[in-house]
């Protein structure tokens, strides 16, 4: 299970406020609430990250790729629901999806290593998308989320999440 799960003493998925992220080696930052869960790596130290995102260090790259394709597997949003109070139309995520049994990242799990390898994957391919500007950005979201999930990577992905969080 992750260290940083609700409830447990050294949390460390917090909201982003004050604290400082320049010292992080990875960092992952999602959405705290909306339809499904969002995760994309920092890389710009000096971005100026609100309290609508949580953030996530990692204690590598590696980590922070697992932990974001984890994060924005279709099933993680699935599974989750239940878990969240809800509004009107959003979801509220917050801290909910560490409830489920994520895995802590080994670097010596080949079924670890694969997530990395797709995630990194996707990731580039996800960075290919044409963005319409004209679009609301959760229909930019939900054009991406379909772009990806429709490959062959994007697949198998989905597979491992929901063979581990079963």
């Amino acid at each position: 299970m992750y260290p940083f799960r609700v409830g447990k003493p050294k949390l460390a998925v917090i909201p982003c406020d004050k604290t400082s992220l320049l010292d992080q080696e990875a960092i992952d930052i999602y959405n705290t609430s909306g339809m499904h869960i969002c995760c994309a790596k920092l890389r710009d130290k000096k971005a100026i990250v609100n309290s609508d995102l949580y953030w996530a260090p990692a204690q590598s790259e590696a980590e922070a790729d697992f932990i974001s394709a984890i994060l924005n597997a279709p099933v993680t949003t699935e599974l989750a629901r239940p878990l969240m109070s809800y509004g009107k139309d959003e979801r509220h995520i917050h801290k909910h999806v560490w409830e489920l049994p994520i895995e802590q990242f080994d670097h010596s799990n080949d079924i670890h290593k694969r997530i990395v390898v797709l995630g990194a994957k996707l990731e580039k391919l996800a960075s290919t998308f044409k963005i319409d500007e004209a679009l609301h950005f959760a229909a930019t979201r939900r054009h991406i989320r379909d772009f990806t999930m429709s490959t062959p990577e994007g697949v198998e992905l989905n597979d491992l999440v929901a063979n581990m969080l079963e």
